[in-house]
């Protein structure tokens, strides 16, 4: 075996444009199947640090959905507002709910007045101290306002990074303790929130911050509650969404045969749709990577096809020196396994640098992709045992006396 390993290294070394020319095919075909699995697994990581907007097993009750369309806009209107007493009707209709808390939300454009210059678009939360667990979010500096701050009505905040940044500049840390005021009620920053790199607008939820729920109440005014609740451990996500709205419509004293006058909110919606691309961009990526795959293995074999016309004066001497039938077609195959793994080998590598730049500009960890590697260089060997197997056994077919004869 290590003899064909030398003979083969020693043929490829031989005609080097011929090896290049190989090994670009197989190289593009294993690099873009290792880009469509390494895609899928950046993107599935992607959407769970940046996009899900609630923590693990949290469900928001509200009353209107904030992407309603137009033509419902009258029939949301005459819903009424959730309020604090639904909240307590509910904890009592199910008390295995590990978190029942009201939130208020004020998504318009809401001037905050920093040194006389107003700050525009501003989306504030009025929360208690599960904002972080319930929103999915995390600090970077700071804390998050205290359960005595809650109900003391203290004027604190926690801003979201991008926000923080344009009102006070320099680092996250620098802005605690800094104020700013909303409609002439001065806050103090107590947290900033980790930055969030969002698809497609990326200041939606960094340029965002939280105030103690009674400040809210205090300060903007009351307005319909969203409620916010927590999945029981063990329970599963579709049974828990029955059981919440049947149950939320009792609190609601919804008639039977009504439509619900609420809406639940959760993940889920935004894990399917990362599921859907995953799936849709997996199978265009994946029938692209075939593609380069069979053009790859093609090029292969019909380069070692050219090699064993070239070479058949060197296959009649080994035959005729007693070399066995299955020793020319270890050889043959074992030239195109080196091709091929090389090849391979380049293809991963290049993914591999691909995949780490990709990850740090979204802001993810760095994990190296082992099942990558593993794929790559076992669909490479793969192709070269299969693109290897016609052309060496034709090899070890030649007649001997045929192939002296050839020049």
């Amino acid at each position: 075996m290590l003899r064909a390993w030398r003979l083969s290294l020693e043929a490829l070394r031989m005609s080097p444009m011929r090896t290049l020319l190989t090994l670009n095919g197989i190289v593009l075909g294993i690099l873009a199947l290792s880009l469509s699995v390494s895609s899928v697994s950046l993107l599935d990581r992607y959407v769970h640090a940046n996009l899900l907007q609630h923590g693990e097993g949290v469900v928001r009750i509200q009353r209107e959905s904030r992407y309603a369309d137009e033509l419902r806009e009258s029939e949301v209107s005459r819903r009424p507002p959730l309020t604090e007493a639904h909240a307590q009707a509910l904890r009592r209709t199910m008390p295995e709910l590990a978190l029942v808390t009201p939130e208020l939300w004020s998504f318009s454009n809401q001037a905050l007045d920093i040194r006389g210059k107003p700050l525009l678009g501003v989306n504030i939360a009025g929360t208690d101290a599960s904002f972080l667990r319930t929103n999915n979010l995390t600090l970077v500096a700071g804390r998050l306002f205290a359960a005595l701050e809650v109900e003391s009505r203290a004027p604190v905040a926690v801003l979201g990074g991008v926000l923080a940044s344009r009102l006070f500049g320099g680092t996250p840390a620098s802005a605690l303790g800094r104020s700013f005021a909303i409609r002439g009620q001065s806050f103090r920053v107590v947290g900033v929130l980790r930055t969030l790199k969002e698809l497609g607008n990326e200041d939606r939820r960094n340029l965002m911050m939280a105030i103690p729920l009674s400040t809210f109440e205090r300060v903007l005014g009351s307005r319909s509650l969203f409620l916010v609740v927590e999945r029981p451990e063990g329970v599963e996500s579709e049974a828990f969404h029955d059981s919440l709205r049947r149950a939320f419509r009792d609190v609601r004293h919804t008639p039977a045969g009504e439509p619900d006058d609420f809406v639940l909110v959760g993940n889920e919606e935004t894990e399917e749709l990362a599921q859907n691309l995953s799936i849709a961009f997996g199978a265009a990526s994946g029938l692209a990577s075939l593609i380069c795959l069979v053009v790859g293995g093609v090029g292969l074999m019909n380069v070692s096809l050219v090699s064993v016309l070239r070479r058949r004066h060197e296959i009649g001497v080994r035959m005729a020196v007693g070399a066995h039938p299955a020793d020319i077609i270890l050889q043959f195959l074992t030239e195109a396994a080196v091709l091929a793994i090389l090849g391979g080998l380049v293809g991963v590598l290049l993914a591999t640098g691909l995949v780490i730049t990709a990850s740090r500009v979204v802001g993810l960890g760095v994990e190296l992709p082992f099942g990558m590697w593993a794929l790559g260089l076992a669909s490479s060997t793969a192709i070269g045992a299969l693109a290897g197997f016609y052309p060496a056994r034709r090899a070890a077919r030649l007649a001997p006396t045929e192939a002296l004869r050839s020049r």
